[in-house]
């Protein structure tokens, strides 16, 4: 098969080059020709912008400064920004800057993931809590004591949501009670409803679980011996993720293609080896499937065979996320801030 051509670079941005500890945030949000993201950095004494970058101008500005982690930009709807810091705290900012509202969660160490459901705001910090979106308002809360690191499913009636050394809990929108919890000192990192009927929940030890949506009764347990902290991305019917072989300081990560057989059997299609973990979910544009590893490098492969399609990139620093965008590739890299090539 031919490879596509080569990267060019077409321009960067970097809010400022020689920053301590400087960490990208973990997602971008497009909105018209920006993009909107966070970069953090400190070592002892943290700061966190929220900045937008016009991709025409290369103009920036800053929206909003926390003296604490940010790791996310959070939902964009309309005019206003909806987003968590460390500090425990959630906020709604318009995209003037204008701090609209803020409320208090948990006291530390919020989940960067919340989840918009009309005109309510779910989100975690040691426990659950549901906000209205206009004013902050705090309608329900349920307390848990687990800190959490992971996305929201929902159904019309229920969300999922799984914990860090605590429960799978599934638990009515509307009053915050809880219907089900399945385990114990569970380490999830995601929750993904496949279909009506099924809830697909990765265990960051290495194994995906199937649990019925109602009952939470456990369907299948895949254990596929890989760390599992990325997003699982369902293309085609197919199920894509990265992995890494260690907590920390991981020396090789697979992006992997599995076809999901009908009794949540996992059939193995291609598995692509680099030398670090799998820093992002897979990003697919056509038959190119980009991702970016721990080795420094941004990979393109054909999404249904695992062939490689162009030469990986060398990224300025570790890539977050990455944006395909008008025959553009925008990588998010903790040095390297913004990155574009095509």
């Amino acid at each position: 098969m031919e490879k596509a051509k080569a990267y060019k670079k077409m321009w960067d941005y970097n809010y400022q080059k020689g920053l301590r500890g400087a960490m990208i945030s973990v997602d971008m949000v497009e909105q018209d020709d920006k993009i909107y993201f966070v970069l953090e950095y400190g070592e002892a004494r943290w700061e966190s912008l929220l900045i937008g970058l016009d991709m025409q101008s290369l103009e920036a500005t800053v929206l909003f400064r926390e003296d604490h982690v940010m790791r996310s930009p959070g939902i964009l709807e309309g005019d206003r920004f909806y987003f968590t810091t460390f500090r425990g705290k959630a906020y709604c900012v318009d995209l003037s800057g204008t701090v609209i509202w803020q409320a208090d969660i948990g006291g530390e160490n919020a989940d960067w993931n919340i989840l918009m459901d009309g005109d309510r705001l779910y989100m975690s910090a040691y426990g659950l809590y549901c906000l209205n979106k206009e004013d902050g308002t705090i309608i329900w809360s349920v307390q848990t004591g687990c800190k959490t690191n992971c996305p929201f499913a929902a159904d019309d009636a229920c969300i999922y949501h799984g914990e860090l050394g605590g429960v799978i809990r599934c638990v009515d929108k509307m009053s915050g009670n809880t219907v089900w919890t399945y385990g114990k000192e569970m380490w999830i990192s995601h929750c993904m409803r496949l279909d009506q009927n099924c809830l697909m929940v990765c265990n960051i030890h290495g194994s995906f679980l199937f649990l019925d949506c109602k009952t939470g009764k456990l369907l299948k347990e895949v254990n596929v011996g890989r760390k599992l902290y990325r997003k699982p991305v369902i293309y085609n019917g197919k199920l894509y993720i990265g992995d890494q072989n260690s907590v920390i300081n991981s020396t090789e990560g697979f992006m992997s293609c599995y076809e999901i057989c009908d009794d949540y059997n996992l059939n193995l299609i291609f598995s692509v080896q680099t030398g670090g973990e799998i820093l992002t979910r897979a990003v697919i544009d056509g038959r190119c499937l980009y991702f970016a590893s721990g080795d420094g490098y941004l990979y393109c492969i054909d999404n249904e065979t695992g062939e490689e399609l162009r030469k990986p990139k060398k990224t300025k620093g570790d890539c977050r996320d990455i944006l395909v965008r008008n025959d553009t590739i925008v990588v998010l890299s903790d040095k390297g801030q913004v990155e574009c090539y095509c």
